[in-house]
């Protein structure tokens, strides 16, 4: 019974790592929206999909509390409108670094900042600006 349990929730966990890990990313945008949240990958793939359709309802969404002056911002979410891919996220407690891969040309790397606030993940525009300019001056 217990050796049951026990293969029964290793696959469990395996499963949650494959979609958290594989198939989240490339899912359809409602369906991310959903989930979105509960990881800072996927809050962070979220808003850069928002940016790119100009939705400010989704941006705020995915964006905390402090980077709600988006007229302030307007810089950073011109440069968030690129094509960035996500990669590998590395929480530390309530933050977490998310790593970004500009397409093309110099293929620019970046870290986006993401904060737990309200349950959830959401992206700090200010510290993500401040990345943003890191990497451009070649920091």
């Amino acid at each position: 019974m217990v050796r049951k349990l026990v293969t029964f929730l290793v696959l469990v966990a395996l499963v949650g790592f494959v979609v958290l890990t594989f198939v989240m990313p490339s899912l359809p945008g409602p369906a991310l929206d959903l989930l979105a949240h509960w990881s800072p990958r996927a809050a962070v793939r979220g808003f850069l999909d928002a940016a790119k359709a100009d939705d400010e309802k989704r941006m705020r969404d995915f964006a905390t509390e402090s980077s709600e002056d988006f007229a302030k911002l307007a810089s950073i979410l011109d440069d968030l409108k690129a094509d960035w891919s996500v990669g590998d996220d590395f929480v530390e407690g309530e933050m977490a670094r998310v790593k970004l891969k500009r397409s093309g040309g110099a293929g620019r790397e970046a870290v986006a900042i993401v904060r737990k606030e309200e349950g959830g993940w959401r992206v700090d525009l200010v510290a993500t600006g401040i990345e943003l300019a890191k990497s451009s001056l070649g920091k």
